[in-house]
């Protein structure tokens, strides 16, 4: 679960098991759900930090709207990345109701999404060591990156003691200006990385 703060209201956000996300008020009470996106278990969720935007044709007739969130990404266990809006919440039509695909057939588990706060760029973990990021308009990976340092090998060689287990990702996040990524690991560490070069910054 995680928290998303919209103008004046805080929302629990859980991505679950059947591959739904719902949003609770605080007093654990549903406000809104995004569901049949064909996504299975729900491993990591991150938000634009652009403005949040209205879910309803009321905003416009009514000028209010039943609930806003900003555009969020969605990664589930078998690796398929969706985008998801809060206009999508109250649509009516099922075909309306769909969200974006992003990114299918990855061949190992996504653990971690980070969305970048001022380009179109989500950055994507996965269960094997990797980072990338990916242009969710273009829909291609960002150019320029070939992150041997995010890489399982690259990272084992730096004093992996034989023996020791793997070490995995577990959360990352951009900073605000979006000239850092903060990746934490399993072992307890932070590490900076800059995303323009995809080298590490001591």
């Amino acid at each position: 679960m995680m928290t998303v703060k919209v103008q004046n209201k805080v929302y629990l956000v859980a991505g679950n098991a059947n591959g739904t996300v719902r949003f609770y008020d605080d007093q654990f009470k549903a406000e809104a759900w995004f569901e049949d996106q064909n996504l299975s278990k729900i491993k990591s969720i991150s938000f634009s930090r652009r403005e949040a935007k209205g879910a309803t044709h009321l905003e416009k007739e009514q000028g209010h709207s039943t609930f806003r969130c900003p555009d969020f990404i969605v990664a589930d266990e078998n690796a398929m990345v969706v985008q998801l809006e809060a206009k999508i919440f109250e649509a009516i039509d099922k075909n309306d109701k769909k969200g974006t695909t992003l990114m299918l057939g990855i061949q190992s588990s996504i653990i971690a999404l980070a969305v970048h706060p001022k380009k179109d760029i989500v950055a994507i973990a996965g269960d094997k060591g990797w980072i990338m990021l990916w242009d969710y308009v273009r829909k291609d990976a960002f150019p320029g990156q070939s992150y041997e340092n995010y890489s399982k090998e690259n990272r084992d060689n730096k004093g992996k003691e034989k023996g020791k287990k793997d070490v995995s990702y577990t959360c990352m996040e951009f900073t605000p200006d979006g000239e850092q990524l903060l990746v934490a690991t399993t072992e307890g560490r932070i590490r900076i990385f800059d995303p323009d070069t995809a080298k590490e910054i001591d």
